[in-house]
């Protein structure tokens, strides 16, 4: 990645702190946004659909999470911001990151994306088969797919949201993860994935402390009563998993 000599010095991978924490990608999704705007310039090189689907078919073998951690972090040096970005690749690499999260978090004996999905992926924790669709929410609109785009359109359907908080900035921030939280969920519902899956939304936001103490209270109310629709919901946030089970 290189940087015109009118951008911010801090505009690269250097400094972001340790991969896969939940500081560096708030970071990278910062970075992409100004690689969007035209702010940066990026140099690191376009995936081939070829690349994607060994990817794709990698990620999709039962193993480890470490094993899928190092396939992961491969493609994330390869692609550079491209993980990110690029159409095809994104999703994949998202749905792969995600995985590997989750399975480390419980544990899991084996994690692999499902090749005909949805639903996304799967691990297995001690015998036992859970199946996951998954969603990303992420800061300033910037989403891979459509299911939250337009949730001005469903402000009946979604209870009205109260927080009150000292610093009106903060207050913005968690009142927008909140409101596109719920309307990922509720969108996601009314789709027919089986009662036998779980949804597990990425939620890519900031997770700053003075952020975080204010938001992750709000988690909880916002995925009850979704039990007819899914095995349960799931937020993945800050590097912690907050679920219905």
């Amino acid at each position: 990645m290189k940087a015109p000599a009118s951008a911010a010095p801090d505009h690269s991978f250097e400094g972001l702190g340790v991969p896969n924490s939940p500081t560096y990608l708030n970071e990278c999704a910062r970075l992409a946004t100004a690689l969007l705007s035209g702010k940066i310039e990026c140099m690191s090189a376009r995936i081939s659909k070829l690349e994607i689907r060994r990817f794709h078919e990698r990620c999709c073998r039962p193993q480890s999470w470490r094993d899928l951690n190092v396939i992961v972090e491969e493609m994330r040096e390869s692609a550079g911001f491209g993980c990110l970005v690029q159409p095809g690749l994104s999703a994949a690499w998202r749905d792969a990151f995600v995985a590997c999260e989750v399975a480390r978090i419980k544990s899991a004996d084996q994690v692999y994306l499902i090749e005909n999905d949805p639903p996304d992926f799967a691990i297995v924790v001690s015998g036992q088969e859970l199946m996951y669709e998954t969603v990303s929410v992420n800061h300033a609109d910037r989403k891979i797919g459509q299911e939250y785009k337009h949730y001005d359109n469903i402000d009946n359907a979604i209870p009205e949201i109260d927080i009150i908080v000292d610093d009106k900035e903060i207050s913005t921030e968690i009142c927008l993860a909140i409101k596109q939280l719920r309307s990922a969920i509720f969108n996601k519902s009314k789709k027919s994935y089986g009662r036998e899956v779980g949804l597990l939304v990425y939620l890519n936001f900031s997770s700053y402390p003075w952020v975080s103490q204010k938001l992750t209270p709000r988690l909880f109310e916002s995925i009850r009563g979704y039990e007819k629709e899914f095995t349960g919901v799931a937020v993945l946030y800050g590097g912690r998993l907050y679920s219905t089970k």
